[in-house]
């Protein structure tokens, strides 16, 4: 990765050293239920067995046949199905399409894709609120903006231009720009298995601590979203169009690396394009906050495949810092 400059509190130094289901639906299917004929007298027709219940409801029981023959029986009813059920997204939420992510313990959800020009654009159309001044985390951005920048650092007019770009993903904001656009379309910053808190700073990302490392390595079953081995041609990296193309390389559109699908089905882009800020900071709070280091996972457009695995972390990125190759995505809790 090329360094990048995207705030102007911050020196080159902290940058990078070169310029630096299955979305698995488990709602399970119902059973039929089952069918029991009855043995009908030998002087009469025995009744019709009645119907079980449709798979992912709970099946009424069968009715039997009202007119036996003289002598029958009438007929047994059918079991009623079993009804289903399982973790699911939520629906109607602002951004990409949720993807459902089973674990052992139970589900989370995450953005198919990074979050977009447009649809950042859009909730900038809904004029969202800046943090509050005692937010331990952003209070410092209080009197600011969540607006991409577009003057500053790496960042220009060109990476912010919702009528011709609007399936790029939104580059050139900050950590907290990132976490109140998750938090106010009813999701959240990816984090922590199991709930999505925040994880260590220093904490060795795992599949079984990390969200963004357990989607995008399947479970824990491959070093990158489509394998174990390292492909340039698969994801949006530095050689991705078989060329060093330097200061002037740009992110592509989502979902523009058909290879780089995974670690779940229709999970796109956990590798390269752009880095995604995740919540594994530095520090909590205080009135330093904006200078505490937070995480950026999965390597950008500017980076080698020693940057791009699924467990792959930027340490050197500030809680004020933008660039024109750091977005991010979203995660959202799975329902029950």
């Amino acid at each position: 990765m090329k360094p990048v400059r995207a705030h102007p509190a911050h020196s080159p130094s902290l940058l990078h050293p070169r310029f630096a289901l299955l979305a698995l639906l488990l709602g399970g299917a119902g059973f039929m239920g089952c069918l029991e004929l009855s043995t009908a007298e030998p002087a009469g027709a025995g009744g019709s067995a009645g119907a079980g219940g449709a798979s992912n409801a709970g099946g009424g029981g069968g009715m039997s046949s009202s007119t036996a023959g003289p002598g029958g029986a009438g007929g047994t009813g059918g079991a009623g199905g079993t009804g289903g059920g399982g973790p699911s997204c939520p629906t109607g939420l602002a951004g990409p399409a949720l993807v459902l992510i089973p674990t052992a313990t139970g589900a989370f959800c995450i953005d198919s894709t990074e979050v977009t020009v447009e649809h950042y654009d859009t909730w900038l159309g809904s004029s969202p609120k800046l943090p509050g001044l005692a937010d331990p985390e952003c209070g410092w951005k209080s009197s600011g903006t969540h607006l991409p920048r577009t003057n500053e650092g790496t960042c220009g007019p060109e990476h912010f231009d919702p009528k011709n770009k609007p399936d790029h993903p939104v580059v050139c904001v900050d950590w907290c720009d990132a976490r109140q656009y998750c938090k106010s379309v009813g999701k959240r910053l990816c984090g922590a298995v199991d709930g999505g808190g925040p994880i260590g700073f220093d904490e060795p990302k795992t599949a079984s601590v990390d969200e963004l490392t357990y989607a995008c390595s399947g479970g824990g079953s491959r070093v990158y979203p489509y394998g174990n081995g390292a492909d340039e041609k698969a994801c949006v990296g530095d050689r991705y169009d078989g060329v060093d193309d330097g200061p002037e390389d740009n992110a592509l559109p989502v979902k523009s690396a058909a290879g780089c699908q995974g670690g779940f089905p229709g999970l796109y882009d956990m590798s390269g394009n752009v880095w995604e800020w995740q919540n594994s900071c530095s520090g909590s709070g205080g009135l330093n906050a904006k200078d505490h280091y937070c995480g950026a996972r999965g390597g950008s457009f500017w980076d080698e495949m020693s940057d791009m695995s699924c467990q792959s972390m930027w340490k050197g990125f500030t809680r004020d810092l933008d660039g024109k190759n750091i977005g991010f995505r979203c995660c959202a809790d799975a329902l029950p």
